[in-house]
């Protein structure tokens, strides 16, 4: 028997405008990106906005904003180390930024006016070949949340155990 190793790839997005440069690897993600299945990612929830500050790095210098949004991403089940890059190197801090990952609320950021922050977060569970990933404001004195780039990596399957997924009475 054959067994094939092969070393996980990360897919990178950068939440970007449709001409400001593109982050090296990464995926451009506009505003108007509507999931698709045949791109295999896409907004399914929000009206998104975007602008590109004209500096700072390519993945960071750009960015999406809305009171809420959904991005979701297509990928197979199993455990994900994710990591995502929030904030605004323009004139605009936010606050109480909620991130929901395969909707759980995993963290509340602040940014201030010209900061932007990449944070991680191990051993996230995909069961459905999706990722998801849901941004909504919690309140404070800015409306909006913000992303600038999304990358995941699959580091394992679904250790979790056997589900039953359907049941039927016989008889």
């Amino acid at each position: 028997t054959l067994t094939v190793d092969v070393a996980p790839t990360p897919v990178e997005f950068d939440f970007s405008t449709a001409f400001s440069p593109l982050a090296a690897g990464h995926i451009r993600v506009t505003p108007d990106a509507a999931y698709a299945a045949s791109t295999g990612f896409g907004y399914t929830a929000g009206t998104v906005s975007a602008v590109d500050r004209g500096q700072g790095t390519a993945a960071l210098r750009d960015l999406h904003y809305a009171p809420s949004m959904t991005f979701a991403a297509d990928t197979v089940s199993g455990l994900y180390d994710v990591e995502l890059s929030i904030g605004d190197l323009g004139p605009y801090g936010h606050d109480q930024m909620g991130v929901y990952l395969e909707g759980v609320l995993v963290d509340t950021l602040d940014t201030l006016p010209g900061q932007t922050v990449t944070r991680a977060y191990s051993a996230v569970l995909i069961q459905d070949g999706q990722l998801t990933l849901t941004m909504t404001d919690l309140g404070g004195t800015d409306a909006n949340v913000v992303v600038n780039a999304l990358s995941f990596i699959r580091t394992g399957d679904d250790s979790s155990g056997p589900r039953v997924l359907t049941t039927s009475t016989a008889g």
